[in-house]
């Protein structure tokens, strides 16, 4: 199951938009656009309602776009803040458009806001903020796959999270069933190993078997 992304934006949510229609049609995410864009929130206030969205996903794309004021909306930094609590700094993909003057603080600039290339128009900005979005996940995939190899009983509680207990009881002992077989396939390998030893070291005995008893 993929993770359900976040977008928050800053300026205009147009390209918000556009990020989200490329990612859900071709790629089968889901994503949430940061505000009560749909006018379908339960919440009375933004605020909740964003906080709301944040804890719905698991990964979010920030936009850094400049307000007609020529500044950055103050609510970004407060939603970038919290997807960066929630989710960790590998989960938040911030972009930039590379020919727009964004102003950011200093501990944000140039440190993990990626500068995106684009020929000017909104369409080519949300496919380039995608492909960095996409390419982000490769990285992601390769480094959990070493956490995991080297914490392997994590790999037990990520797969019970994915299903519920009354329809998956197996999968509670996968762990045990794993490493049983594991122990086994060791055991019968040194066992071969040890009668190969021995009846390399008695070769007279070895000459009298006939072929099809021999170890191959």
């Amino acid at each position: 199951m993929k993770d359900k992304v976040f977008i928050a934006w800053s300026g205009s949510n147009e390209i918000a938009f556009r990020v989200k229609s490329i990612l859900e049609k071709k790629y089968n995410y889901v994503c949430s656009i940061g505000g009560n864009s749909d006018n379908n929130s339960k919440f009375s206030s933004v605020g909740d309602t964003v906080i709301q969205q944040i804890k719905s996903c698991n990964q979010a794309i920030v936009i850094f776009q400049n307000r007609r004021d020529g500044s950055v909306s103050n609510n970004l930094f407060f939603e970038l803040g919290y997807v960066m609590a929630m989710y960790g700094m590998k989960k938040v993909h911030c972009v930039k458009r590379k020919n727009e003057e964004v102003i950011l603080p200093s501990d944000f600039d140039n440190s993990f806001v990626e500068t995106l290339n684009e020929s000017g128009d909104d369409e080519a900005f949300a496919k380039n903020i995608v492909s960095y979005f996409i390419s982000r996940q490769k990285m992601s995939i390769n480094e959990n796959k070493m956490y995991l190899i080297n914490n392997r009983y994590i790999i037990h509680d990520k797969i019970v999270s994915h299903y519920s207990e009354s329809d998956s009881k197996w999968i509670m002992n996968w762990p045990n069933i794993f490493f049983s077989i594991c122990r086994q396939h060791t055991c019968s390998v040194m066992r071969r190993k040890q009668e190969r030893k021995f009846l390399v070291s008695n070769s007279n005995t070895i000459t009298s078997f006939p072929m099809s008893c021999r170890l191959q």
